[in-house]
This record gives C-alpha cells, sequence and structure tokens, in this order.
C-alpha cells in the first residue's frame, strides 16, 4: 500500500489517497499496472489519521477523514 497524503493535509474531491496492491488481480502483461487500485475521494476534507502499516488486510479501517471543512 502506497499512501499518498499525511495527516493534516487536505484533500479535494478525485484525488488520490493511496493505492493498494493486489497480487491476486495480476496479469502478466501489466504485473504492476493490473495489482494497482486506487483509493480516491468522493468530498473534499482532511485527514486526520490513517493506519500505521503498509501491508492492510480486508475491511480494515485506513484512514479517519473529517468531510465538509471551511478554510479562510
Amino acid at each position: 500500500m502506497d499512501y499518498n497524503i499525511s495527516p493534516g493535509d487536505m484533500y479535494k474531491k478525485g484525488d488520490v489517497l493511496a493505492s493498494i496492491y493486489n497480487v491476486s488481480t495480476r496479469d502478466t502483461e501489466k504485473p504492476i499496472e493490473s495489482t494497482q487500485e486506487e483509493i480516491k475521494v468522493i468530498q473534499d476534507g482532511i485527514v486526520i489519521n490513517r493506519c500505521p502499516s503498509s501491508s492492510v488486510h480486508e475491511e480494515m479501517k485506513l484512514f479517519q477523514i473529517m468531510r465538509h471543512t471551511y478554510t479562510k
């Protein structure tokens, strides 16, 4: 797992928070691209916390986020 954003960082709708790699979806013609899945956000917000490990399992909470934030 590759994180693209750190706690305290703001993000915009459509940004990629992280990329997950799943070897069970591997294609021999495109080995890296076929295993990668991006986690994109649907609303603006800020990252409060994230999972400290790059090794994640099914149904783990990866991020704690706050939506509907306002800046001056």
